[in-house]
């Protein structure tokens, strides 16, 4: 999905809970309140549909959730937690970045989604975390390589709006 800029990015992946993926990342990361939040992964393919020769923005910390209480949540402050994006990117048009993103949510919340909100200009776009099939768990190796491309089906994300939304209701 398009988020402005020039910029494609794709969900390849939601692990669910990811509590022991972000406790074996770093003994200081925060342990969720049991039965209340747990650790949720998101991993994105992130595309600049830029010419070769400019360059695309790409800003980690303008992604963010929302579930059924319609509290904002911010990503969750943890570290150690393998392929994570570094906090703001450059990279020209043509090249991708592949990365993940921590975010804490109430436990067993289906309804969460994951939103983008640029910070100057452009429209939020919301997205249902409701893939279409099962999703296998993320890669917990500590590689940076890409994994290599595989035929395997590229989950699907429900768009839910590209526009200012007033009083969201998530449900």
């Amino acid at each position: 999905m398009d988020i402005g800029g020039d910029i494609q990015v794709m969900i390849t992946n939601v692990q669910r809970p990811a509590n022991d993926i972000v406790e074996q990342g770093n003994m200081f990361n925060a342990t969720p309140i049991p039965n209340v939040q747990e650790y949720m992964i998101v991993k994105l393919h992130v595309e600049c549909k830029k010419p070769t020769n400019d360059k695309c923005n790409f800003d980690r910390f303008e992604f963010k959730t929302v579930g059924a209480d319609g509290q904002v949540h911010d990503q969750a402050s943890v570290a150690g937690i393998p392929l994570e994006f570094e906090p703001y990117a450059e990279f020209f048009g043509g090249a991708s970045l592949d990365g993940n993103i921590a975010f804490l949510v109430a436990q067993g919340d289906a309804s969460v989604v994951l939103f983008h909100e640029p910070i100057l200009f452009g429209d939020p776009v919301y997205i249902a975390l409701e893939p279409t099939f099962t999703l296998a768990p993320i890669d917990t190796s500590l590689s940076t390589e890409a994994p290599a491309n595989t035929n395997t089906p590229t989950p699907q994300y429900k768009l839910i709006a590209k526009q200012v939304i007033d009083n969201m209701v998530v449900r």
